[in-house]
């Protein structure tokens, strides 16, 4: 499905540590459809934050990864990889 893929751009100990990566690299994507999204983790003891741009085709989330490596760590999240 369109709209189903997304990238992760990395995972930290805190929730607003997160959500900042994810909105700049929403920013950076600079796609409408994209949407930063935050996903909690259990690690253990500790949580950690999933740092994600959602609602982007295969395509463009391969894209976004090329264009996002450059600063650091990029994984593609197929539709079968969230929730």
């Amino acid at each position: 499905a369109a709209g189903a893929w997304g990238v992760q751009v990395g995972a930290f100990g805190s929730a607003n540590l997160a959500r900042s990566a994810a909105n700049e690299a929403r920013s950076r994507i600079g796609l409408g459809s994209a949407r930063p999204a935050v996903e909690s983790v259990a690690q253990g003891r500790n949580t950690l934050y999933r740092a994600r741009v959602l609602g982007l085709s295969r395509e463009s989330a391969q894209s976004a990864c090329e264009k996002l490596r450059s600063q650091g760590a990029c994984i593609i999240v197929s539709p079968d990889a969230q929730g």
